[in-house]
């Protein structure tokens, strides 16, 4: 009766996603070192459900890492779809299946498919995402393990790459931001914010490239294609691009919404 309720995806909106460890945990490689397994790790999961479900349908199905609104995001790019078949195809040729018929997905040695699922606990919507994910693993045959902490316990884990997966979001603090500090290999080591441990010649080459290139139009083309590299490799799953909300007195008018 009072307001206007806005809501809109701009620049500054971000995207909450999950992240693989596609590097060494404990000495050893996680099942996600391999790139058609964390693309396998995204199609089993309906993102829009999740959305529906724990967002009550606020929101869109995140594609990748560049704003929506932004000329650097690759318009080609599609979400992966929620596609199970597809998943578990994908799986098997990387020596997972269900080998004995219990319904759990196994190596040749026999070795379950099983992965440990790292949040920050004390959040209602935290907690409805961790069950999400672990229900719907569950249902393809990959058991999950839930860890909980604390914010402060929880960036530690990120420091030490103490995690197979681990879910979280960022914002983009300007229309532009350095993909440097998410994606390249330099960003592993020194406790960088690769904590995914994500590690392509491709992706190092685009984000030098784009960080030299001074010409707007040819830097736009180059984080497009970045952003194809990324959509390929998985290092996230991109769960969900949140819109702005604001709410505006109903006698204040000309309120316009721009993606910028």
């Amino acid at each position: 009766e009072r307001a206007n309720f806005l809501k809109w995806v701009n620049m500054r909106s971000g995207y909450s996603f999950i992240a693989w460890n596609g590097g060494m945990r404990n000495g050893k490689l996680t099942p996600f070192a391999d790139k058609r397994v964390r693309r396998a790790m995204t199609m089993l999961l309906d993102r829009q459900k999740m959305i529906d479900d724990i967002y009550k349908g606020i929101g869109m199905v995140a594609k990748g890492n560049m704003p929506l609104a932004s000329p650097g995001a690759n318009p080609d790019i599609k979400p992966w779809p929620y596609d199970p078949a597809a998943a578990k195809a994908l799986l098997r040729e990387c020596g997972w299946d269900d080998r004995n018929g219990d319904g759990t997905l196994e190596d040749e040695n026999g070795n379950i498919f099983e992965f440990e699922f790292s949040y920050s606990g004390g959040s209602e919507i935290a907690e409805k995402i961790a069950k999400f994910v672990k229900d719907a693993y569950n249902a393809a045959g990959i058991k999950v393990n839930l860890r909980s902490a604390d914010w402060s316990v929880y960036q530690d884990f990120m420091k030490k790459r103490d995690f197979d997966a681990i879910t979280l979001g960022w914002g983009a603090n300007a229309p532009e931001s350095d993909p440097i500090q998410i994606f390249h290999s330099k960003s592993i080591a020194n406790q960088g914010d690769n904590f995914a441990q994500y590690n392509s010649p491709e992706a190092d080459r685009l984000i030098d490239a784009g960080r030299r290139e001074i010409d707007t139009d040819k830097r736009m083309a180059i984080w497009r294609q970045l952003e194809a590299q990324l959509h390929e490799d998985q290092p996230y799953t991109f769960v969900r691009v949140p819109p702005w909300l604001r709410m505006v007195r109903r006698d204040i008018g000309n309120v316009h919404m721009y993606p910028a």
